[in-house]
């Protein structure tokens, strides 16, 4: 099982943010700053085999969600900078990535969700993860990954280029 930590990290914050857009809406989509700093740290073999940190330094975006469809669903695109140093906690080697999106995340009425990136975009893989993690990757391109209720996701398509973090900083 994957368990969801894109640097669609702002998409984690944004969880926080959609209710309170959606009943504000009045049928009109709401932009929201989602944007600015964050620091997150993964253990030896969680993501790589060493402990690896990841620093959102410079956040700059924001999301547009959009009134709920007649499914339920809720569409949100996100767009903007945001800046990212993954650094290796064991050797201090560390390197910056891009990670602009942009970025639609449509939230379905049982609780799952859909993101689809088009741009530039970091998630982790964990030991149990097909491919088998651990690895922090970036991908540049399209990806889609479904994430279901329990917050488990499935990479369902990539296209473009991955480039392994973990290697990156070893």
């Amino acid at each position: 099982m994957r368990r969801l930590w894109v640097s669609f990290a702002s998409a984690v914050a944004v969880l926080a943010v959609l209710p309170s857009a959606v009943a504000l809406s009045a049928g009109q989509p709401t932009r929201e700053f989602i944007g600015g700093p964050s620091v997150r740290s993964w253990p030896a073999g969680r993501t790589c085999a060493f402990p690896l940190q990841r620093d959102v330094f410079l956040n700059r975006e924001v999301a547009t969600t959009f009134p709920a469809d007649a499914n339920g669903d809720v569409r949100q695109i996100i767009t903007g900078d945001a800046w990212e140093k993954f650094t290796n906690l064991d050797t201090g080697k560390s390197v910056v990535v891009h990670v602009s999106g942009p970025s639609t995340i449509t939230y379905h009425a049982d609780g799952s969700l859909e993101f689809v990136s088009k741009g530039f975009t970091t998630y982790e893989l964990f030991v149990t993860d097909t491919p088998p993690g651990p690895d922090e990757v970036l991908s540049i391109g399209r990806l889609v990954i479904d994430v279901n209720t329990n917050g488990d996701y499935d990479v369902v398509s990539q296209t473009g280029q991955q480039i392994s973090i973990c290697a990156e900083v070893s």
